[in-house]
């Protein structure tokens, strides 16, 4: 059976079910189980109406519309593939990087987790642009518009410009949000979910991790990243308590020279992690730079979770151990 005959049959199941056991089914309270299974199955009936390959243009939803939405797509991910203009939670994206992934996102598989939750996002997110300039452009049968360089220049500078920056303004925290989801769930798959918590707060991590050592003399601080470095690593490392790492997805190497890193170091941080295709470009006078534990500095992302599950066993003394990287 194909995914999409998968989908149909989950939602022609939810269609005739009553409200309440919907709501039930997706983990709502009695009290809120009979509301939120109703738009459920109104969901579901839409759904099953449209047209092969199109797609249901989710606008202004309600506060309870969205529990509800959100709850269906944890329980059937597949259904975002018949959404448009919808961004879930990041917590329900989640479940849909997993399904794509085929597993659960581990330390080892953060770099590949973070580019299938881009491309995912990305689907997502095109539709929207899709919509915007078809209804500020004219387009012919085949797709095509005819623009002048001025109607052009006017566009993007005027309405499209308002356009992203209304887009961006809830993308970004939502990309760091997420990003720091992903962080957070392998280090829960590595067994240290009783030993870390999220924070945020002045001077600690996005999470800060706790260990069980006699010479652990304060908890660690991770502080979570997105893309680009910049100075905003620096920044936040230089705002937060040691001991503290420093974890991102970044894509530039270029940003992690000779200055940066000095700089980096003398915020007192212990290790930077991020993708091995991003460790591997950087320049041989800064990848074997090491901390003040003479560890290496800069580490890969699958590294992660095995160094923290060793800080919280034995403390600080766990960076000391990586001192000489692999040839490849």
């Amino acid at each position: 059976m194909t995914e999409q005959a998968d989908l149909d049959k989950a939602l022609a199941a939810i269609c005739v079910t009553s409200d309440k056991s919907v709501g039930e089914a997706l983990g709502f309270s009695p009290r809120k189980a009979a509301n939120r299974g109703r738009f459920a199955k109104e969901v579901a009936t839409t759904i099953l109406k449209l047209p092969l390959g199109a797609r249901w243009e989710v606008d202004d939803l309600k506060k309870t519309e969205i529990e509800a939405l959100d709850a269906l797509i944890a329980q059937t991910p597949s259904i975002m593939t018949r959404l448009e203009h919808y961004l879930p939670r990041a917590a329900t994206l989640k479940l849909l990087v997993e399904a794509r992934l085929g597993g659960k996102i581990t330390s080892a598989r953060l770099a590949e987790a973070n580019e299938v939750w881009s491309a995912l996002v990305s689907e997502l997110v095109k539709p929207r642009i899709r919509r915007f300039l078809s209804q500020t452009l004219m387009f012919d049968a085949s797709g095509n518009a005819s623009v002048s360089l001025d109607a052009l220049t006017n566009l993007l500078t005027g309405d499209y410009a308002d356009f992203v920056k209304k887009q961006a303004a809830g993308f970004i925290s939502f990309v760091g949000g997420y990003n720091e989801l992903l962080i957070w769930e392998a280090l829960v798959q590595r067994g240290l979910e009783a030993s870390i918590v999220r924070t945020g707060k002045l001077g600690q991590g996005d999470i800060v991790v706790t260990s069980t050592a006699t010479n652990a003399t304060a908890p660690l601080n991770v502080e979570v990243k997105s893309y680009a470095a910049r100075e905003r690593l620096e920044r936040a490392l230089d705002n937060t308590n040691p001991p503290k790492i420093g974890v991102g997805f970044f894509i530039n190497p270029s940003e992690f020279n000779a200055a940066s890193t000095t700089r980096l170091l003398n915020t007192q941080t212990t290790a930077i992690y991020m993708p091995e295709k991003t460790l591997a470009a950087l320049h041989a006078d800064v990848l074997d730079r090491t901390n003040n534990a003479g560890g290496l500095f800069y580490r890969p992302l699958s590294m992660l979770a095995d160094d923290v599950a060793a800080f919280s066993l034995s403390g600080s003394s766990a960076f000391a151990a990586f001192k000489v990287r692999p040839s490849s």
